[in-house]
């Protein structure tokens, strides 16, 4: 049986030793904020006023006493729907409907209270301002209407970033196993390499600061309810990093059960058929692209304890037609007997004539991805001031790709994400909330040997793993990558503490963060040996304008650990 007194005196502890320690910075969770002030007919402040907020899908709720100014504040509260009920002996009860709370936004709701009887209730039903005159920041919020309405090429949310002003998906960089796969954000010209991406507050960037699997996208539309995007004047909470903090909020379950059941289809039937394809007489190529999968949440306990899960499967193979500039017949005659037999690895010509030496080889291939995406969060509220929620993120994904004249590349990411958050009220003015998060990704990049082709020798030294590269200038690239192979491997332990005060007219927030990053990888360059031949002839007469590789012996493994700590006011 679980124990959760001793589960909230934990995390209790947890939050007690970082405020004493002075921790660190990056603490804002994906919640928002309802601030307000009461007063009477006249316009005098009303201390005593029983302020009561609750969920409406959750019916999680938070009771508050205003002070000697009449002012109110819930910070860290959920997104969603809520009303506020405003009660104090002697004056009519008032009760305010329709306030939608999003992810960042502080959202001031005052009331005005008539003299009467506390029995009798006055409903309002309609939203608090819209426009935040209580930060400096700037940016934009991406609704959950926006991320289930709008068209996403691969359903990818984080696509939908490029809707707040200054965001612009940019091709800088590129994508690949030194980059990274993620999609590139830059944010009023800042590097794409800056930004911050956190789930429910915990900090997701991989290795290369993206979030992003092999296939390039960051699925969860399923899943992520909405997201803030930050560009500019940011508060102190957010740290480390100087582009945009993207802060996306999952979905929770709620008292009423509701799923989907889903599938997305693509293929080529609308296409029109590429120019290379036309000349040299092909047909389209073949293209299929399924994205299926579920979602479904509820209660586990009506208005205690609530659970929601989603899994998103991507199955797509595109056909390519590749075009590449192979050695004609009389190249490889002339060939000695050293070159001859990488010459004839290259396929024979069935293209468009280039010259005496060179042709083109023209091959339609199939590139196949395969991910997996599921998440699973569990909400429980002990009471109305003590909560706790648990999510689990999961992406697996693989890339195959023949996108060389006598190779492939192979790509495998796995990104893991998890939350553990806890918090804990005492009166209507102090608030602690504790988080402990763990994220994990690995990328693996390696060549393979395309189907029918024979390589004389994979590498050009002695490493046991990988397929060398041969630059001749005016020929396709044989063989492999000389970047791969790559092997990452990162992980981030995080725990974060934030306290909420609110004395009098007076509101405080404090906390920190503490992180523990672990990155072992595999990251050389050359590995396997790269000769560079200025032209086909100066390969026939042996001479290589260079080689590289690295120096045997050398240590091209890493193993990188390193603490961060921080803390605002």
């Amino acid at each position: 049986m679980i124990d959760f007194r001793r589960i909230r005196g934990i995390l209790s502890g947890c939050s007690a030793i970082l405020i004493l320690g002075a921790s660190p910075l990056l603490a804002q969770g994906a919640s928002g904020t309802i601030t307000g002030t009461i007063t009477d007919e006249t316009g005098a402040v009303l201390p005593g006023v029983t302020v009561t907020i609750r969920n409406d899908d959750t019916g999680a709720a938070r009771e508050l006493v205003t002070g000697p100014t009449g002012r109110f504040r819930a910070p860290d509260l959920p997104p969603g729907p809520y009303n506020l009920t405003a009660s104090l002996s002697g004056f009519t009860t008032v009760e305010r409907r329709g306030i939608r709370l999003t992810v960042g936004r502080e959202a001031v709701v005052d009331f005005a209270l008539k003299v009467g009887l506390i029995a009798d209730l006055v409903t309002v039903t309609g939203e608090a301002p819209t426009v935040d005159t209580r930060t400096a920041s700037t940016g934009g919020l991406i609704s959950e209407e926006q991320i289930k309405n709008l068209p996403l090429n691969g359903r990818s949310f984080i696509e939908l970033a490029n809707l707040t002003p200054g965001v612009q998906l940019t091709d800088q960089g590129g994508r690949g196993t030194s980059t990274g796969f993620g999609q590139k954000i830059s944010v009023h010209g800042a590097r794409y390499t800056q930004n911050l991406f956190t789930l429910d507050g915990t900090m997701m960037n991989d290795q290369f600061n993206q979030a992003g699997s092999a296939s390039g996208n960051m699925l969860g539309v399923e899943a992520v309810r909405e997201f803030l995007v930050l560009t500019n004047s940011f508060s102190a909470e957010y740290g480390r990093h100087t582009g945009a903090v993207i802060n996306a909020a999952t979905k929770t379950g709620t008292n009423a059960f509701r799923g989907s059941l889903f599938e997305f289809h693509r293929n080529e039937a609308l296409d029109a058929n590429r120019w290379e394809a036309k000349r040299n007489k092909l047909s389209k190529p073949d293209f299929t692209r399924n994205q299926f999968g579920f979602s479904s949440g509820g209660p586990i306990v009506q208005n205690k304890a609530f659970f929601f899960t989603t899994y998103e499967g991507l199955r797509e193979r595109l056909g390519q037609t590749n075009t590449f500039v192979v050695p004609t017949a009389a190249v490889r005659n002339a060939a000695g007997s050293v070159q001859k037999p990488f010459l004839e690895s290259y396929p024979l010509p069935n293209g468009v004539v280039l010259d005496a030496q060179r042709a083109e080889y023209v091959r339609q291939d199939t590139r196949t991805t395969d991910e997996h995406y599921a998440v699973g969060r569990i909400d429980y509220q002990f009471s109305p001031s003590n909560t706790v929620f648990a999510r689990y993120t999961f992406n697996d994904g693989e890339v195959t790709n023949p996108n060389r004249v006598t190779t492939g590349e192979i790509t495998k990411t796995r990104f893991q994400f998890l939350t553990v958050e806890y918090q804990m009220i005492r009166g209507g003015g102090f608030l602690n909330r504790v988080q402990l998060g763990y994220t994990r990704s690995r990328l693996d990049g390696f060549d393979y040997v395309l189907d029918g082709v024979t390589l004389p020798r994979k590498t050009f030294t002695d490493a046991d793993r990988g397929i060398g590269a041969l630059t001749i200038t005016g020929l396709s690239g044989w063989g492999g990558s000389t970047t791969n192979p790559k092997f990452h491997r990162f992980a981030n332990m995080q725990i974060s503490d934030t306290v909420s005060l609110l004395k009098a007219s007076h509101s405080l927030r404090v906390g920190g963060h503490m992180e523990f990053q672990m990155y072992d990888l595999t990251s050389d360059f050359t590995s396997m040996g790269s000769y560079n031949f200025r032209s086909i002839n100066d390969f026939l007469a042996n001479r290589a304008r260079t080689f590289d590789a690295v120096q045997p012996g050398s240590d091209t493994s890493r193993r990188l650990r390193q603490p961060v700590f921080g803390f605002f006011v």
